[in-house]
Order: C-alpha cells, then structure tokens, then sequence
C-alpha cells in the first residue's frame, strides 16, 4: 500500500453533515418531498435522499442555534497499517430533533465528511 501524501487538500469546512432519518409514515416518495421541503425551509441543504433517509448539511452557527449544542470538528487521519483512516468532519453528542423538523424525522446526527486522499 502506498503511503498516504503528509498534507491533503482540503476546502474550509464552513458546514455540518446531517443523516436525517425519517418518520415511518413519511417513507414514501412524496413523505421524502415534502420532508426536503420542511428541512429547506428550516435552513439545511439535502445533499441526497433514498427512501428512508436524507442527506443535508447545515452551517456550523445555524447548527448550535438549532440543537442547542456545540459540534467538535475531528481532523482526518490517513491511513497506516493498524487501520483504513478516518474522515474529518465534525462530531456532536446526542441531538434533539428540533420542533420545527420533528412532524418527520424520526431521528438525526452528525456525519463524519469523506476524505480524499
């Protein structure tokens, strides 16, 4: 295996990753609409969806504002031989579905962002 370059390229990480999972009786093509709907208007951008879960992201500030708690950013770790590396992103504790998002989703949490390397 080819060791990993010391530096990566990276963009300013301005904003969260979100996997939202959705009610049960929102699981339906027009559940997730109208649930993408609800989570633009509340000021997070879906980055993709399947049939029971949606992908967005959120700015860090409009994040503490709206779960009440502070996201801890993890620097990536590129792979050695004990392991396959971790992405860098954020990691939060437990969130609370919010008021507003709470009518569909079931659940959410932070998501590690994917690292290229």
């Amino acid at each position: 295996m080819d060791p990993a370059p010391p530096e990566e390229v990276a963009t300013p990480d301005t904003s969260i990753t979100l996997q939202v999972l959705l009610r049960r009786e929102w699981r339906t093509p027009d559940g997730v609409a109208k649930a993408l709907d609800v989570l633009r208007a509340n000021g997070l951008t879906p980055t993709g969806s399947g049939a029971a879960t949606i992908s967005a992201t959120i700015p860090v500030d409009k994040f503490e504002e709206m779960f009440g708690v502070k996201a801890t950013q993890v620097a990536p770790q590129p792979p050695d031989r004990a392991d396959f590396g971790r992405s860098g992103g954020y990691v939060s504790p437990d969130l609370k579905v919010p008021d507003p998002l709470v009518t569909c989703v079931d659940s959410i949490s932070a998501a590690p962002s994917h690292s290229y390397y």
